[in-house]
């Protein structure tokens, strides 16, 4: 009768007391292609594990990974919801404003100032009395000019770029409201510049009153008319968490 013998040294001991050993450390991953000889040809993708902090490339028609280092996207500003603006904070915003553009068309009042100043009240033989005016009016017409180009950059300045980019004309600004859209986000510079023209229509008189501009006293979400056209909202901003918004 023949001997078995030890195992050979090259096969695990069949011991069930050993514990199982480890698998080897494949330095190649599974999704690395190798040559003949063993050694990497190239690679179809990253390692397993491996995590490029900088996100890749999106193919086309899909979102690109956002970048983990970056800061907040501060182009578009969103606020918290506090709140639809009551009309009396509206009509403040509105007067501050105002109070503002009169400030940057100071030329066309000074102009005016002149003209009144040289005009004179002329009585005739006829018993009629006519308005005659004085000197030369070069000078008062010129700073008529300047003042209505400066009062209109002001405006275009105040109520599109300004109030489009961040929701706030100076007013709005100083009373801490903002106009929206349905997403809390701006609504851009040419639509901002389209509601101001619309509110032609708030200034139509309905029994001598415009009914337009009272209209936010009793509406649910205080729009005038420009604002249900445009589907915007002046609302009560706030840095914190507001409450639920629905437009």
């Amino acid at each position: 009768m023949s001997h078995a013998g030890p195992p050979p040294p090259d096969e695990p001991d069949p011991s069930p007391d050993q514990p199982a050993q480890p698998p080897a450390y494949n330095p190649y991953p599974d999704n690395w292609e190798t040559a003949p000889t063993g050694a990497p040809a190239f690679h179809t993708g990253p390692p397993p594990g491996s995590r490029n902090p900088y996100g890749q490339p999106a193919p086309y028609g899909q979102t690109a990974a956002s970048n983990p280092y970056a800061g907040p996207d501060t182009a578009r500003p969103t606020f918290a919801f506090g709140g639809y603006a009551g009309w009396f904070t509206r009509v403040g915003a509105y007067l501050i404003d105002s109070v503002a553009a009169s400030l940057a068309a100071a030329p066309l009042w000074a102009g005016w100032v002149m003209r009144l100043r040289d005009t004179h009240v002329v009585h005739q033989t006829d018993g009629s009395v006519v308005l005659q005016q004085s000197g030369t009016s070069a000078g008062a017409g010129f700073l008529i000019l300047v003042g209505t180009l400066t009062g209109l950059a002001f405006l275009i300045w105040n109520v599109g770029l300004r109030q489009g980019r961040t929701g706030a004309s100076i007013g709005k600004s100083v009373l801490a409201i903002r106009l929206v859209n349905a997403d809390l986000q701006p609504i851009g510079p040419g639509w901002a510049l389209l509601r101001q023209l619309l509110h032609v229509l708030d200034g139509l008189p309905c029994a001598c009153l415009p009914l337009g501009y009272l209209w936010p006293i009793w509406d649910e979400r205080k729009q005038t008319f420009a604002d249900k056209l445009m589907r915007s909202f002046v609302i009560q901003a706030t840095t914190e968490v507001g409450r639920p918004f629905a437009p």
